[in-house]
């Protein structure tokens, strides 16, 4: 006889309801009807109070096996890699250095993170910025989960969000590539729910839940900039506008908030202005946070940038678009839920919570000038748990389509995966496509039998499923792009040559440094512009500089005695390495390394 499993639906004496002194979501006593001794029914209701004891292996089935797969890749990575060798190597803890330039484009937050995980393992391997990575998705799932029961979801939903997110492929790929993406939005989530706190709770926690808000929002201006404290405050402000209690705004626990950011804040410029000098603030405030909000040219893209990308970033669950019930958009009751008159249930309140946050959220990033994807990770928790509210409260009979047609185009996705190569601008450097087509099949033979079954069991299956057929992707695959994403083989190249006392250079735009720096093993000074470079060429004995092949076929009077050492393709770019060496008023030219000659 089978397991029924008690206590899906919203109204179960099983789900969540709000305390009255705290402001809450606590769990009433789970019910004790048929299936109580089932094994799987037992292990269902553990996955469900501690879903952190499923999310976590599966994670870690993702991320762990692979960390020493994966170099540092083009073009950020290598360059946010030079940033970290001059923090530990050099001391610059406030101000981060990219060789020996200030890079104001990033806070320290997630660089001390770095130091902390290198000193721990002794490390500065690429595979401590992979662990970082994973450290940094668990982050994210663990205040996913806080977050879910924090807006009193049914309370199946924790654990089906998070699912939900370990079967999202760009989510995946954020915990495979070491950037400060998801731990900057961890901390944009935490702020959320503590100015929902705020907002919900008795007024004598306001100060303490604002308080955490506005240190969370902090922690992410830390990180990445100040749309770690835009998003929340809007979403708090919007939240309060629904609930008609602007006037909210006005209480003193808000106040002891601001001054908590405000403290964090002053601290941290006092301290840039300390080393830097105020100069260096309008480099922070002006040319890195304004102009690229409201006016650049790098990543410039039109307001609906992030709607049209959206599907896409969400396979395999944009099938659910298909399903939606979109006749309710022109119902009073969804607008009522979004924007309609206050309510007392604490359910109600989060879901409103969630949207408001969520298109809050799209809304502000799409007005930005400069556009890129990891800013949909700023309401991607709200997304999931969207996404894992409704697959919990379907119709047995659709949800079981909605499966059916997750598994369709999986089936197609896996099918395509021999001819993939022939598509790509490396063919002969894709490896393990035949292994990841075995695996997916017998994942999708699996998950077909479970289709039928509740949503947290069919989305367990298939967060592990994926686990393993990402596997093969990233030891064989992955693996196989490093020559062409990963600098190391001409960084080392390079770094052998400044050992035997070669000078070294990059010729490329100004905002490319540190290319090299952390394959070479020292800072890699970038020069711009023929005159200069030829004016380096003659000022020194013996060098190499790394360029384009572009620009050293339109350089017109080259110096003479430049010769090619290597040439390879990084992240669609062809790099040469060039080799000058001559004697110095007669002397015995440079010595040419054994390993690279």
């Amino acid at each position: 006889m089978a397991c029924a499993w008690l206590g899906q639906g919203r109204n179960s004496p099983a789900g969540w309801r709000m305390q009255s002194r705290r402001g809450r979501c606590v769990r009433n006593r789970m019910s004790r009807g048929p299936g109580r001794g089932c094994v799987l029914a037992k292990a269902m209701r553990r996955a469900v109070e501690r879903p952190m004891l499923v999310l976590t292996p599966i994670l870690a089935l993702q991320t762990l096996p692979t960390l020493w797969a994966k170099e540092v890749w083009f073009p950020d990575e290598p360059r946010h890699a030079a940033a970290f060798m001059q923090m530990m190597e050099n001391g610059h803890w406030l101000v981060l250095h990219v060789g020996q330039i200030p890079y104001p484009d990033k806070p320290p937050l997630y660089f001390w993170m770095l130091a902390g995980l290198s000193w721990l393992f002794d490390s500065r391997d690429p595979a401590l910025f992979q662990f970082a990575a994973a450290l940094s998705a668990l982050f994210f799932l663990t205040a996913t989960v806080h977050a879910a029961r924090a807006f009193c979801l049914p309370r199946s939903v924790p654990l089906l969000a998070g699912l939900v997110l370990l079967t999202d492929h760009f989510f995946i790929e954020r915990a495979h590539f070491p950037r400060m993406d998801l731990l900057f939005c961890t901390f944009i989530l935490l702020s959320h729910v503590f100015f929902y706190r705020a907002a919900t709770g008795p007024r004598d926690l306001t100060p303490r839940a604002a308080m955490l808000a506005f240190a969370m929002a902090g922690l992410a201006t830390l990180t990445k900039g100040p749309i770690g404290i835009l998003l929340p405050l809007a979403g708090l402000v919007l939240f309060l506008a629904r609930e008609r209690r602007l006037a909210a705004l006005l209480d003193r626990g808000y106040g002891a908030g601001l001054a908590v950011y405000a403290a964090m804040m002053a601290t941290y410029l006092a301290g840039v202005v300390a080393v830097e000098g105020l100069g260096f603030l309008h480099a922070i405030l002006v040319e890195q946070t304004l102009a690229r909000a409201l006016d650049t040219w790098i990543a410039a893209e039109p307001f609906y940038f992030y709607l049209r990308r959206l599907p896409e970033f969400w396979l395999p669950w944009t099938v659910l678009l298909f399903f939606l019930p979109w006749r309710r958009l022109g119902e009073s009751a969804f607008w009522r839920t979004l924007w309609g008159a206050p309510q007392k249930s604490g359910e109600h309140k989060g879901r409103a919570y969630l949207w408001i946050t969520a298109l809050g959220s799209l809304a502000i990033i799409s007005s930005f000038d400069y556009k890129v994807r990891f800013l949909v990770l700023t309401f991607y928790p709200q997304t999931a748990m969207l996404i894992a509210l409704f697959l919990a409260e379907l119709p047995r009979s659709r949800r079981v389509a909605v499966f059916s047609v997750v598994l369709g185009f999986l089936a197609v996705l896996v099918t395509a995966l021999p001819a993939l190569p022939q598509a790509l601008p490396w063919p002969e450097r894709i490896k393990g496509e035949w292994m990841i087509f075995a695996t997916g099949l017998v994942a999708l033979a699996l998950l077909v039998m479970l289709r039928r079954r509740p949503p947290i069991i069919f989305v367990g299956s298939l967060a592990t499923g994926l686990a393993l057929v990402f596997l093969p992707y990233y030891l064989l695959t992955i693996r196989g792009l490093n020559d062409t994403m990963s600098p190391r083989v001409q960084g080392e190249i390079m770094g052998r040559h400044a050992d035997a006392g070669y000078a070294l250079y990059y010729y490329d735009p100004p905002f490319s440094e540190g290319m090299f720096d952390y394959y070479a093993g020292r800072a890699v000074p970038n020069i711009w512009g023929t005159k200069a470079l030829a004016a380096a060429v003659a000022g020194k004995s013996c060098g190499v500089v790394a360029m384009r092949d572009r620009y050293w076929r339109s350089w017109d009077n080259r110096p003479e005695g430049m010769e090619l050492i290597d040439e390879r393709i990084l992240d669609r770019r062809t790099i040469m390495l060039l080799r000058w060496r001559r004697g110095a008023d007669g002397e015995k030219p440079c010595t040419v390394p054994a390993a690279a000659s």
